[in-house]
């Protein structure tokens, strides 16, 4: 049973016209493409979404010592993991790109793993439970206490909710 590329060869072998700006360097000068050809098409396409500047037609520069596309600086809100899987994408010689889908899936996962935040930062979980402790102490001895110790207790839980909540604001923000 042939497999999708051997079924297609026959296309993969023509000379192919691609879009200016975003078709790899061997679709150009007319050399069989591959599935690198197509990743190097999606990073371009990634490129003109995340900077709103065509790639072709000199707009962006080349790396005269590289050929890498100098596109990174037009994106400063992408992280930067994610830029270097883009340059993944559109280096300039096919074997120096993905060789399939699934490596490009491993660096997603890879990015996001890296990127997750933690749910609460370990400062917010301390002063929680510290805030909780001392509520719930306060409530235990409700009966014993005079109005003194009473006071005391409660400005002791509005400083450590204080501390809790302007950071958790900020962080949430």
């Amino acid at each position: 049973m042939l497999n999708y590329h051997q079924k297609f060869q026959i296309f993969l072998d023509l000379p192919q016209i691609g879009t200016p700006g975003y078709c790899s360097p061997e679709q150009e000068n007319g050399i069989g493409v591959t599935y690198q050809s197509d990743f190097f098409s999606l990073g371009r396409t990634f490129v003109h979404l995340l900077t709103g500047i065509y790639p072709g037609n000199g707009n962006l520069q080349l790396d005269p010592r590289t050929s890498k596309l100098l596109w990174r600086d037009e994106a400063p809100e992408i992280s930067e993991e994610f830029k270097d899987l883009i340059d993944d994408l559109i280096e300039h010689q096919p074997r120096d790109r993905p060789r399939n889908t699934q490596e490009i899936l491993q660096e997603i996962k890879e990015i996001e793993a890296d990127n997750k935040p933690t749910l609460f930062p370990v400062p917010i979980v301390f002063l929680s439970f510290a805030l909780n402790l001392v509520f719930l102490t306060l409530l235990a001895m409700v009966n014993v206490l005079t109005l003194g110790w009473k006071v005391f207790f409660l400005v002791v839980v509005c400083v450590i909710g204080g501390f809790l909540f302007l950071p958790l604001i900020k962080y949430l923000l």
